[in-house]
């Protein structure tokens, strides 16, 4: 069989996104969005007790973090469409249940933890699957719009599903939201299976591989999947090196976004937080279109991590001014420079990764954006509770608290000016260093 014959231009369309993203895509955003929804009614629901809410984002993220080394290589050996496939139609099992709980008004909050442990479960093959499908059936060039738009379709559910699943809990409540929720796992099907997805075979096919040795090195070691990503990098020191720095960056976006929302209420009131929050959700939107019109970068170039440094200046800004407006103003740039940052570093990381081993890699990337959660928040807190004391009325902070406020609201806005003055300096680090500028010629374009 010729690569002619294995990846035809029908099959992966040069001129632009094509039919078979399309498919996808538009099942996917309709998907997220039910999603949205009952995620908010069930963080409503379950926030009336704090045990139960912590719980509740226990067992919604604690799965997929233990499956994940494993769920990347399942990606890389079996039949992408398959799992996708069997992932949606399994949540849409899951709904189908909690509909008719809710309707026999028999629902509990176990029948929820249940659940949810089995779509935790489920999104941590989905996920390393769904990344490397969009791989599959797109030309490197249109990766970058690929991102934007996904990235669009995140900012508009996360920005809408919350507004809409409020109006909707008082006219439907909890049972029409979990069906409509149900019939949106329908349309993710439905594109999926009208959408031509090559094989394993066939992307081995095209590659010149035949996959054989890898699978059996995965059967003897359980998280040779995982390695094989950590000696990737290793094998290519500039990448693994740029890695580091998105990853630190990352991790300082986590700690500022934990940190928002104590933030704004401590220096104003929760009435703030919605003019805060709806400013970042419109910076993600302009973050997508701005992916969509542009592409992406065609080439690694390290001025991208001038988004890193360009966010840190804005949290500096936010921390230090007593303005809501220019808070709101501050949220909206470092949520745009966020996810334009985001959308186009995957991209370079998608063109770098060979077809076949998407999955295993995506998997290593989610196992490290998903445990920099945690992390973050950990940091985060001790620091507070370090530093507060200082910036109580006659603490030894005193000089500063004349500029950024005593209490509370004074201690968030002095971590806001550390993580925004953190985020400069790395990325001014990063820049000085020349191995950053060697990426293209270390590691050229896998496909």
């Amino acid at each position: 069989m010729s690569n002619a014959e294995v990846l035809s231009p029908a099959e992966i369309p040069r001129a632009g996104l094509g039919r078979d993203f399309y498919l996808i895509w538009v099942g996917q955003a309709i998907s997220m969005l039910g999603t949205q929804l009952t995620g908010f009614a069930f963080s409503v629901w379950t926030a009336r007790a704090m045990q139960d809410y912590a719980l509740y984002i226990l067992v919604a993220t604690l799965p997929a973090l233990v499956l994940l080394p494993w769920t990347g290589g399942i990606a890389d050996r079996y039949d992408r469409k398959k799992i996708l496939l069997l992932c949606e139609l399994s949540a849409m099992v899951c709904m189908a249940l909690l509909a008719l709980l809710a309707w026999r008004h028999a629902l509990a909050l176990w029948h929820v933890y249940s659940i949810q442990l089995v779509l935790s479960a489920g999104a941590a093959f989905q996920g390393p699957a769904a990344r490397a499908t969009i791989v599959s059936i797109l030309p490197k060039e249109q990766l970058g719009r690929a991102g934007g738009l996904f990235g669009l379709t995140s900012a508009l559910t996360q920005f809408g599903g919350p507004i809409l699943a409020s109006g909707l809990l008082v006219v439907i409540g909890m049972r029409g939201i979990v069906a409509a929720d149900m019939v949106s796992y329908g349309f993710a099907v439905l594109g999926l299976f009208l959408a031509s997805i090559p094989t394993i075979a066939q992307l081995h096919a095209a590659e010149g591989k035949t996959g054989g040795e890898e699978t059996e090195n995965a059967r003897k070691h359980p998280f040779a999947d995982l390695m094989w990503s950590i000696d990737f990098l290793r094998a290519r020191p500039s990448m693994a090196f740029t890695y580091a720095y998105t990853a630190l960056g990352g991790f300082l976006s986590s700690m500022m976004l934990f940190l928002a929302t104590p933030t704004v209420i401590a220096r104003y009131s929760p009435t703030a937080l919605p003019w805060v929050t709806s400013a970042g959700a419109i910076g993600m939107l302009l973050g997508g279109l701005l992916m969509v019109a542009w592409g992406g970068p065609k080439k690694w170039s390290p001025l991208l991590l001038g988004f890193n440094m360009f966010a840190g200046l804005a949290v500096m800004a936010a921390g230090a001014s007593p303005s809501l407006v220019v808070l709101c103003i501050c949220a909206l740039l470092v949520m745009m420079c966020n996810d334009t940052l985001s959308a186009s570093m995957q991209s370079i990381w998608q063109r770098k990764v060979p077809k076949a081993a998407q999955g295993r890699f995506t998997a290593f990337q989610q196992i490290i954006s998903i445990s920099m959660l945690p992390l973050s928040s950990l940091v985060a807190s001790t620091l507070y509770s370090t530093v507060e004391p200082a910036f109580r009325v006659g603490g030894s902070m005193a000089g500063l608290s004349s500029h950024l406020g005593t209490g509370a609201g004074g201690t968030y806005n002095f971590l806001f000016c550390l993580v925004g003055l953190a985020s400069v300096v790395v990325s001014l680090l990063a820049l000085a260093q020349r191995r950053l500028y060697r990426l293209e010629e270390e590691v050229p374009d896998a496909f």
